[in-house]
């Protein structure tokens, strides 16, 4: 798959995955707790994340060949532990 191919299926992907961190953020509970602060917090580190993946393929876009296959390997990684971070979250029940 050539590199134009690879980022854009991928922001397809992360743009999925942002949707799930969205629908997560508005099933939270609303009630204040020690809990309610913990998975709230869970899920601004997966923004943070989200958005950290998002720089990246942005720069990816303009890179040097020379530098591709590396960063591609990065991004791999980077994508996998988002995205089972994003899955195992659960959200707490009301």
């Amino acid at each position: 798959m050539d590199r134009k191919t690879y980022l854009n299926t991928l922001g397809s992907e992360l743009r999925e995955l942002s949707f799930r961190i969205d629908t997560l953020r508005r099933r939270m509970p609303t009630e204040a707790g020690q809990e309610r602060v913990h998975d709230a917090g869970e899920l601004v580190v997966l923004e943070h994340r989200r958005q950290a993946l998002a720089d990246r393929i942005a720069q990816a876009r303009t890179m040097k060949d020379n530098f591709w296959s590396r960063f591609k390997a990065e991004l791999e990684v980077d994508w996998a532990e988002l995205r089972d971070a994003v899955y195992r979250f659960q959200v707490p029940q009301r």
